[in-house]
């Protein structure tokens, strides 16, 4: 039961409803003064929100049409403590119009927005306790009863089934027009389940369907071995997916380049079934993976996806409608439109589009932003930060690959982002690219100087070494990735060993990946360094100093 500071004080009230609704809640709540009391009238989200984090008000009332109202400001307001009515619209048959929607809020009550005899009752019954106590509050059986006993009973409402006269209360007509509504609540929660859970009776209807046809086809055509092994390989692969999150340091180091060419170099193995994977791109300071495939900037996937979120959970069927299809075949979750517009893919949003991505997906790859490496400190619904965007996409993956330069500036940054990194970021696999690698960059013999510049700082660490190569530009320019260019150049192989190397690091995790999962292209020769290596010439390093010491001595 909620109870109040002072034991004998009302339950305090803030509305944020419109001033001709509100108006008649006040005259309504008059006769319950003893138990209910209003103490604000906001203007706005930001003021109830305020009044909820400030302990001014137990109860909430606000409009679930308003546009800001969504999952992570209901949940924001039940953090402060103070539990949430939302008011629903009806039709003039008496109709709800977005239970289901308005349930995936989490509120604890549903009211009808034009009965404020119903949302004084829903008032009463947070005051006593009677939802919080009896009842789930985010049970969706508890909300729709809840709202359809209203509106059943609602004598402001033109219902067409209720046309007659309500009979005295305590006669056994209320008792029956009370067994009616639990009735048509049961019925409508019934079919609200139908249409949102697929399954019945633990089996998909259109599934069931599909398998008997299946089984008709296999009767009249049987499967082959090489059909046989194929649906065994494709039952056997990974569920859920691996998540890739593509970070690095400033300095533009190549982490879009990186992350269209790992997507692509995993979409075109030869691995039987395809591979299914996602690219992603969560950069919310430059978002540039359209412009680098040649794809339309003008509809964002990733704010699509960040407006279900908002309203609700994200699901697999979102992420098949939001997604879009580059030229040579890329499955892409295009990024934001504008980089101003980085306040829509908070942490919450990217959180769940990672998880219903990684659902369907065998691999996700993930563009991220560099980020300014400050310290990550709490944050809230209002001062999440794009810093604390990328730290959500890093948490949630399987395995970070770090891009950096291969010039000195680039090492020297690639230090600081590690250890923000380290600092930051728990239980994620951290893999080291760098990218560009050239003469003209590191010195005659590249990969020597990498390993002596890094081997004081990274003890233990391999990394991976993407050349330079002039098909890279050339390939951007035709808004394609140089996995598909028709000329094959050292940064094809790169690519391609580099997206070897991931999944087998991905399999030491959980189980061996089949042969038929990795690509078998031939290995280039010193593409990546080994922390063996680069501790033996970081201590021939020391040797030659201390020899040139003692003989200056």
């Amino acid at each position: 039961m909620m109870t109040p500071a002072h034991p004998h004080a009302p339950v305090s009230i803030a509305l944020c409803i419109p001033d001709d609704a509100d108006t008649h809640i006040l005259a309504q709540l008059e006769e319950h003064a003893r138990t209910l009391k209003v103490v604000r009238r906001c203007a706005d989200l930001v003021e109830l929100e305020a009044a909820a984090r400030a302990g001014i008000a137990q109860i909430g009332v606000l409009s679930g049409n308003d546009p800001d109202c969504d999952k992570p400001f209901i949940q924001s307001l039940h953090d402060a403590g103070m539990k949430v009515i939302l008011l629903q619209d009806y039709t003039p048959s008496g109709e709800a119009i977005g239970t289901q929607s308005l349930m995936d809020l989490k509120p604890d009550l549903l009211a009808p927005a034009l009965d404020p005899e119903r949302i004084a009752h829903a008032l009463l019954s947070l005051a006593r306790g009677q939802s919080a106590d009896q009842h789930d509050p985010g049970s969706p059986a508890a909300n729709t009863v809840q709202a359809h006993a209203s509106v059943q009973s609602s004598p402001n409402l033109d219902l067409s089934h209720a046309k007659s006269e309500h009979p005295p209360a305590g006669t056994d007509g209320a008792s029956s027009s009370a067994d009616i509504s639990a009735q048509d609540a049961d019925r409508n929660q019934s079919s609200d389940e139908a249409l949102t859970d697929p399954q019945v009776n633990g089996q998909d209807p259109h599934e069931h369907n599909q398998a008997a046809h299946r089984n008709e086809v296999e009767d009249e055509h049987p499967l082959t071995p090489a059909d046989s092994a194929w649906l065994h390989n494709a039952a056997t692969r990974q569920r859920p997916g691996k998540i890739i999150a593509i970070w690095g340091t400033s300095g533009a180091p190549g982490r879009t380049t990186v992350a269209i060419n790992l997507a692509a170099s995993l979409q075109h193995t030869n691995a039987l079934p395809r591979m299914e994977v996602l690219l992603i791109d969560a950069d919310t300071y430059s978002p540039s993976v359209a412009h680098a495939l040649g794809m339309s900037t003008d509809v964002s996937s990733l704010s699509a996806i960040a407006r279900y979120a908002a309203r609700g959970e994200v699901h697999a069927e979102h992420i098949d409608s939001a997604q879009q299809v580059s030229d040579e075949g890329i499955v892409t979750l295009t990024g934001l439109s504008s980089p101003h517009r980085w306040r829509e893919a908070s942490p919450a949003a990217l959180t769940q589009c990672l998880q219903a991505a990684r659902e369907q997906n065998e691999y996700v790859i993930v563009d991220c932003a560099s980020g300014t490496l400050d310290p990550l400190d709490e944050f809230g619904r209002f001062n999440a930060g794009r810093d604390e965007a990328t730290a959500a996409v890093l948490q949630a993956a399987d395995l970070v690959v770090v891009v950096a330069r291969s010039d000195a500036e680039g090492l020297h940054r690639l230090i600081y982002s590690l250890e923000w990194l380290r600092t930051h970021i728990t239980g994620a696999q951290v893999h080291i690219v760098a990218n560009m690698v050239s003469e003209h960059r590191a010195g005659s013999r590249p990969a020597q100087a990498i390993a002596q510049a890094l081997a004081p700082y990274l003890p233990g660490e391999d990394i991976s070494l993407i050349y330079e190569d002039p098909l890279v530009l050339k390939a951007q320019l035709q808004g394609r990735s140089v996995i598909s260019a028709p000329h094959k150049g050292s940064a094809e192989r790169d690519f391609a060993e580099l997206s070897q190397r991931l999944l087998r690091i991905l399999a030491h995790t959980e189980r061996p990946i089949s042969s038929d999962q990795i690509p078998t292209r031939p290995r280039a020769r010193h593409r990546k360094i080994q922390a063996p290596r680069m501790l033996s010439l970081a201590q021939n390093l020391r040797k030659r100093r201390k020899a040139q010491t003692r003989d200056r001595s």
